[in-house]
């Protein structure tokens, strides 16, 4: 999915991470030092350090997530990608 995302809008110099496990991985480290993009992890218990994101994961929730009987990924990810071009 970063692949994508670097694709449609560019590489970043860095990604502002959270601390939980799927951030703190040695796979998604790797891949960022390939992609010479550094992880920038906010200070635990800290989520206003990373606001933007914050404020994207409510909004998901409630619009996507909160909205639909979700039955399977595709149509998660099909939902999603109708979501972000019309938001």
């Amino acid at each position: 999915m970063l692949e994508r995302v670097f694709a449609w809008r560019g590489k970043p110099k860095q990604i502002r991470v959270d601390n939980g496990p799927e951030f703190t991985s040695n796979a998604l480290e790797s891949w960022a030092t390939k992609k010479c993009t550094k992880l920038e992890s906010i200070q635990p218990s800290r989520p206003y350090q990373n606001g933007f994101v914050e404020r994207f994961n409510r909004r998901y929730r409630e619009e996507v997530l909160d909205l639909y009987q979700l039955e399977s990924l595709q149509q998660i990810r099909d939902i999603t990608d109708k979501w972000l071009r019309y938001s």
